[in-house]
């Protein structure tokens, strides 16, 4: 959430910022070099729960992460320490960066130990739940992980290979006659048709795509986005914090939403995705790193070339269909009934769609024109463009606690404006 920043106090040494919240003032925490910086007018928080039941503000490390770093480039860090982590007893590097900010480098080289207080150059492999993932081939272990189970391109091919033979003896057991009603409660969960195409675009704005394109054709669809988050596999562990992308989306019900930090987001992939195969018996995906089909709804293979529509940078889908007439028609109309899609979803600004065996071309964008917050409540004026129907909307989103699931979730709602003073159509969502 957005909160306004009315001032600033100091307690001890420590620096706080005075901001709105409700109908009142409370306090959050400032990093030390923000202490330097001009008061802004808006910071980004979260609502985190102490143990006594009170609710304490803190800025959103990973936002502000984001707004320092990209991944896949260099930048430079100081080497302040060797030490050794008192839980897990694993050997980690202090780096620090020219915020001030500390960064914890696991398994480090040898070596490393004996360069403390020389400046190096790390890569950006990853930004997730506020911790920065590094990589530097001189102080790092080549033959370890990185931390929170995401492993470093060595262990990669490995941990597929592991995962591979996991979900395939897992399928074998799924195919028995004992089980054969497990994988049709799943997939027909969702009794609508083609409802994967919600899952997908969901997906996509988790992983902060900025633009859709859906391609159909009577042979099968391609869905593909720009999102900025790529596919990560791990240890075969839900538990971990990091969960792999690729185990989620070939396991049931270990989807990676459990670890939002709070953000709300339905995560990479859940057991929604499963309704794809209604449409396909082997979905293929393709990402920069990672190119693989799911064979019997969990096992993933290994592909060893890359999709032609698909460009650097991007995540692709390409499902061929198992019923083309069929599948076409279902779809097709899906597509031609999508409602405002975009209007409540985060990062997507663009999603467009073709049926090449109609010639039928489709385009939905969004463009917020004026931002603005009052407490804890977010107001956005909107401007959507449905496929040429040009629409405003007032949306109000607010994030509040759920006590099932421990965590924050925004609901939001949608105020479509009209030319007759007084009348209103509300849409909502959450």
């Amino acid at each position: 959430m957005y909160l306004k920043v009315i001032g600033k106090k100091e307690i001890k040494g420590i620096s706080f910022y005075i901001v709105k919240f409700g109908n009142g003032t409370e306090m959050v925490k400032m990093y030390p070099f923000q202490r330097l910086q001009h008061l802004p007018n808006l910071i980004q928080c979260h609502e985190k729960r102490t143990k006594d039941g009170k609710i304490r503000l803190i800025q959103d490390k990973q936002a502000l992460l984001e707004s320092f770093y990209q991944e896949g480039k260099r930048y430079k860090f100081l080497l302040k320490n060797f030490t050794i982590d008192p839980k897990s007893h694993m050997p980690f590097l202090v780096l620090e960066d020219e915020y001030g900010l500390t960064h914890r480098f696991y398994q480090p080289s040898e070596e490393a130990s004996k360069m403390i207080g020389q400046e190096i150059e790390c890569i950006v492999i990853n930004i997730v739940n506020g911790i920065l993932q590094l990589r530097n081939s001189l102080i790092g272990n080549k033959k370890t992980k990185v931390d929170n189970g995401i492993y470093e391109k060595e262990d990669e091919q490995t941990l597929f290979d592991q995962l591979h033979n996991e979900r395939f003896a897992d399928a074998k057991t799924f195919k028995k006659d004992s089980y054969i009603g497990v994988w049709k409660s799943i997939i027909d969960k969702y009794p609508d048709t083609a409802h994967f195409i919600y899952e997908l675009l969901q997906n996509a704005d988790d992983v902060e795509a900025t633009e859709v394109t859906i391609i159909l054709n009577n042979k099968g669809l391609v869905f593909k986005h720009d999102g900025r988050i790529h596919f990560t596999i791990s240890k075969d562990n839900p538990k971990l914090s990091n969960y792999g992308h690729i185990n989620s989306i070939t396991g049931i019900g270990a989807s990676t939403k459990g670890f939002d930090d709070g953000t709300n987001k339905i995560g990479k992939f859940g057991v929604g995705f499963k309704s794809v195969f209604q449409y396909t018996q082997t979905p293929e995906i393709f990402d920069d790193k990672f190119k693989f089909a799911i064979d019997d709804y969990i096992v993933p293979r290994k592909l060893n070339y890359d999709h032609p529509l698909r460009s650097d940078g991007e995540t692709l889908f390409y499902l061929p269909f198992t019923h083309p007439e069929k599948s076409c028609k279902e779809i097709r109309e899906k597509l031609l009934n999508l409602d405002n899609p975009i209007l409540f979803l985060r990062h997507l600004k663009k999603i467009s769609w073709m049926d090449t065996t109609k010639e039928v071309k489709h385009e939905y964008t969004k463009e917020i024109r004026q931002s603005t917050s009052s407490g804890d409540i977010k107001c956005e004026l909107i401007s959507l463009n449905n496929c040429g129907f040009i629409q405003s909307v007032w949306l109000f989103s607010k994030r509040v606690w759920v006590e099932e699931s421990q965590s924050q979730h925004e609901i939001s709602v949608g105020y479509y404006l009209t030319d007759n003073e007084g009348e209103y159509q509300c849409k909502m969502s959450s």
